[in-house]
């Protein structure tokens, strides 16, 4: 029983380091970087919000978008460079 219980312990340990969703974020504590590239890349979408996650130990920031019914996601560095855009497909 013990040895259930450490193996327990590790896990939850080991867990706890790992990000396993983003945290949402108000507009305004995005990098300005960030938010003028989030600008040309919702153009004709609405912004469902913002947030940010961290990825091999790195920040990420994220929008999330909908666009003709879908949702996107674009993915930016704290510089505001393109990292990622998801888009759904039907």
């Amino acid at each position: 029983m013990k040895s259930i219980s450490l193996v327990i312990a590790i896990f939850l340990m080991a867990a706890s380091n790992i990000s396993f969703a983003e945290n949402r974020i108000a507009k305004a504590e995005l990098p300005a970087p960030v938010r003028n590239a989030m600008v040309s890349h919702s153009t004709g979408a609405t912004i469902v919000g913002y947030a940010t996650d961290t990825e091999n130990g790195k920040v990420e920031y994220e929008m999330q978008l909908m666009v003709n019914g879908h949702t996107k996601d674009v993915t930016f560095d704290p510089q505001g460079n393109l990292l990622e855009v998801e888009e759904q497909v039907q």
